[in-house]
């Protein structure tokens, strides 16, 4: 009864179902997640406790291979055979923001008592139906944590965030501005000056890490799965256009005769310049962009200057 109360006041499965619909790196498996949901509320408990288990681990699978995007351009096998305690154990290896609660739980608890049971064939449902019931409320409670998880803290998700918000935000100011507004908020993330707070994080994002967003196209396949493409290629237009790449210059050459600012600007900014040259610009972004470059050796070397 207190699980039954607790998910209805919070309107558990509503909330659940519209996470799954709009989730970028559960795009894949969100489907089969909807119909276990289904059995559920059919009270197909039996079934659903046999189903849901296994595609938990997926879920790891899933955060697990989002949080790897870089490291599997180098080695597309990377984690590939891991179990579920593998799974857990990498993503904390690599700053993943998992939830310590979610280690302790699922390492432990859900793998040993209830994956290792439905995974070996163990579970054949209980003679008590409420067995069964209570079993398919704490199952239902253990998806939504991960399904909350992954919409905060995966990388496809954040991607997804930042192209959208810069047209849903940003594109208001053109009226008032005398150039794009996109250009100094491009600016910001190619330097690492934009701190992202929101009521569960704050952090930065690495220049190149923006820079993938918008040109690799490893990320636009994922991206138009679930959002307007034009979005994407408007965004890629500007940030690859020769006037938001003069503005970046002026904005380097004002640092530089300031002598001001110049040790905030981030490091890999420099690698996304030299990265560029083989994303097929013109001629004439490429003259800018060696301008650039030379500014940036400049600024890095001021950098290197003990105070």
């Amino acid at each position: 009864n207190m699980l039954k109360e607790l998910i209805t006041n919070y309107d558990v499965i509503e909330d659940l179902k519209g996470k799954l619909e709009s989730s970028v790196c559960l795009r894949e498996r969100k489907n089969i997640l909807l119909k276990a949901i289904k059995l559920y509320e059919e009270k197909e408990f039996e079934i659903f406790n046999n189903i849901l288990p296994i595609q938990i681990e997926g879920m790891f699978a899933d955060f697990l291979m989002d949080t790897t995007i870089f490291s599997r351009f180098k080695n597309m096998n990377i984690y590939a055979n891991a179990v579920l305690k593998e799974k857990i154990k990498h993503l904390q290896e690599v700053e993943s923001n998992i939830y310590p609660e979610v280690v302790e739980y699922f390492m432990y608890y859900f793998n040993n008592i209830i994956r290792n049971r439905i995974a070996h064939g163990r579970y054949y449902g209980n003679t008590e139906d409420k067995q069964d019931e209570i079993f398919s409320r704490e199952l239902i409670l253990d998806m939504s944590l991960l399904v909350h998880m992954l919409s905060r803290n995966s990388e496809t998700e954040k991607m997804y965030r930042f192209i959208e918000g810069c047209h849903v935000h940003y594109k208001r100011l053109g009226d008032s501005l005398h150039e794009s507004p996109y250009f100094s908020i491009l600016f910001s993330y190619m330097i690492g000056e934009t701190l992202i707070c929101d009521y569960d994080m704050v952090e930065n994002y690495k220049p190149i890490q923006v820079a993938y967003w918008l040109i690799n196209p490893y990320y636009e396949k994922i991206y138009e799965q679930v959002g307007d493409k034009k979005n994407l290629l408007e965004l890629r237009e500007i940030f690859l256009s020769k006037d938001f790449w003069n503005y970046v210059l002026n904005k380097l050459n004002d640092i530089i005769t300031k002598n001001s600012c110049y040790e905030n600007i981030n490091i890999e900014f420099k690698s996304v310049v030299k990265g560029l040259f083989k994303c097929g610009i013109s001629e004439d972004v490429k003259t800018i962009l060696k301008k650039v470059y030379s500014l940036l050796t400049k600024i890095f070397e001021k950098q290197k200057v003990p105070k």
